[in-house]
């Protein structure tokens, strides 16, 4: 089987704490050079895909930002299917400000949106305030089902742990936009107008990454950089295991 084109993970694959992972910038600069379609997505929210374009272009990488989707992306493709302002946003308002519709609602939302709890006053009464609009009947939605994430500080707690609190209290499950939910994968496809059978999925986290390329149905390859641990390929075996992002070119066969 030949494939055509890349969704490829961002932090932990081809960039970490500000420092390119040995080898990606190659990879990616090889796919333009031979124009495959690609696009990179990233559970990142606390950086808009325009400042995470001008980040990669001030290490030596050059993407479009329309190349790179996130939760937000996903958010605001939701939002216009649905056309819906009835949500309460929990996140930092230059966060809030890049969604196309604006939230609008009297007494109780339809919809609580998670978003990022680091960058935000948290405290007792938001995170009641939250909860009692999910007992009156408002839906659950996250940008993230992760616990936790890796900053150059070491390791700290994502959105998911929220998320998966206020599951168990509003007695609800969340839609998740990103991964390891199908959204960011699907309108990764929409963009590139390929078929599932016809992309790879590549990332370093076996329970975001690769959970979420193998329910959606793509090949899936886990890489040994970024989260990745010795025998997370057990966890959720990915049908296919590199050291590096360059490896992928010699182990698939990608049409050109």
């Amino acid at each position: 089987m030949k494939f055509k084109g890349y969704v490829i993970d961002l932090e932990g694959t081809i960039f970490q704490n500000g420092s390119e992972i040995l080898g990606s910038f190659n990879f990616i600069r090889m796919l333009q050079s031979k124009k495959v379609p690609f696009r990179v997505i990233t559970n990142t929210v606390s950086k808009s895909t325009e400042e995470m374009a001008t980040l990669l272009k001030s290490c030596g990488l050059e993407i479009p930002s329309s190349y790179i989707l996130n939760p937000i992306k996903a958010l605001n493709y939701y939002l216009e299917e649905i056309q819906s302002s009835s949500y309460f946003f929990v996140g930092p308002s230059y966060i809030q400000s890049q969604l196309s519709i604006p939230p609008d609602f009297n007494g109780n939302p339809k919809y609580v949106i998670l978003c990022d709890f680091e960058k935000i006053s948290l405290n007792y009464n938001l995170l009641n305030q939250i909860f009692s609009y999910l007992l009156n009947g408002a839906s659950l939605m996250s940008t993230s089902y992760s616990d936790f994430y890796l900053s150059k500080e070491g390791y700290k707690l994502d959105t998911g742990s929220f998320t998966k609190m206020f599951e168990i209290v509003g007695n609800q499950k969340a839609t998740i936009l990103g991964k390891p939910s199908s959204l960011l994968y699907e309108v990764a496809l929409k963009q590139m107008c390929f078929n599932k059978h016809e992309v790879i999925a590549i990332g370093d986290d076996v329970l975001t990454d690769i959970k979420g390329a193998k329910e959606f149905g793509l090949f899936s390859v886990l890489v040994k950089t970024g989260k990745y641990k010795e025998h997370d390929e057990i966890k959720i075996p990915p049908d296919l295991l590199i050291d590096r992002l360059e490896d992928v070119v010699y182990k698939t066969h990608l049409s050109s």
